[in-house]
């Protein structure tokens, strides 16, 4: 498996999705080359085996080989911090998701939200044999990435899975043709650990995606805990006239070794704050160390 981090990304490094299918059947690829992707398919055939059964819980295959490899470096590259499972499910059930939702996770990374998603709703609907499970695949996961790599990850995450077809976009969430994106997509539920820094534009990722879903929907999102404090007046006086913040749920410190304390904060889209109440909860422990 640690083998199998070290030759995804560095033989695909720097490369699209459609890059990655060319050098599988380019012609200049040399003798050495073809044999490794040979193997490298063999392994993804088998891995794909495992995860396309009954038995597979929604385990993001891809998220724990880059948080692996990050741990092997002792460092994480370019802000990429990726949802343990454990944390992924808790905000699974939060939204109470089911198998006719269309999930949307606009900073994907890897795809850990949308498996989770899918691995729960094909669970609900019946089995991986399905005539839903497929509909599920094609139709009701939605996600956008931006690092060009980590959007590779996540075409591979979906491939494994036998989704080649589930709705990826590489594209900027914060930008304007994202917003029309989102807004074709019927949204019902956002599941959503955004890049932290102020240069990823975090507080606007947020409000590009509430203001660009249906009317009632749920999206829950991970913060730094005062992130809603720091975010501008002005900014913060948009979002609560036309959305309402619901609940906040404070995570354990230190859960993804960043030196971030966070929570997850749920809004419904398109119904202002007004004087409603906010229910505030305190995790003081969850799941397993990692």
């Amino acid at each position: 498996f640690f083998f199998f981090v070290f030759f995804f990304f560095f033989f695909f490094k720097q490369k699209t999705a459609y890059e990655m299918l060319r050098s599988l059947v380019g012609s200049e690829m040399c003798i050495r080359d073809r044999h490794l992707i040979g193997q490298f398919i063999e392994w993804v055939a088998d891995i794909s085996n495992c995860l396309n059964s009954d038995a597979w819980r929604g385990e993001d295959v891809m998220g724990i080989f880059f948080n692996e490899f990050n741990r092997y470096k002792k460092k994480s590259e370019s802000g990429q911090v990726f949802t343990p499972e454990h944390i992924t499910d808790f905000m699974y059930r939060l939204l109470e998701v089911n198998k006719n939702d269309r999930v949307l996770d606009a900073t994907c990374g890897s795809g850990g939200f949308l498996v989770k998603a899918m691995a729960n709703m094909i669970r609900e609907a019946g089995g991986s044999y399905t005539k839903k499970a497929k509909a599920i695949k094609k139709e009701q996961l939605f996600g956008i990435e931006y690092d060009r790599e980590i959007y590779a990850l996540a075409c591979a995450n979906m491939l494994i899975h036998k989704d080649g077809k589930t709705n990826l976009e590489q594209m900027d969430a914060k930008t304007e043709a994202s917003g029309k994106w989102i807004k074709k997509q019927g949204i019902t539920k956002v599941l959503m650990n955004p890049p932290y820094e102020n240069r990823y534009g975090c507080m606007k990722i947020v409000e590009n995606v509430i203001d660009n879903v249906p009317v009632h929907t749920a999206c829950a999102f991970i913060l730094p805990d005062k992130k809603l404090e720091k975010a501008s007046k002005a900014q913060m006086k948009r979002i609560l006239s036309h959305h309402r913040l619901k609940k906040v749920i404070k995570l354990p410190e230190e859960l993804f070794n960043a030196g971030v304390t966070t929570s997850i904060f749920i809004f419904e889209t398109g119904v202002s704050q007004d004087d409603k109440d906010i229910l505030l909860v305190t995790c003081k422990q969850m799941g397993l160390p990692l």
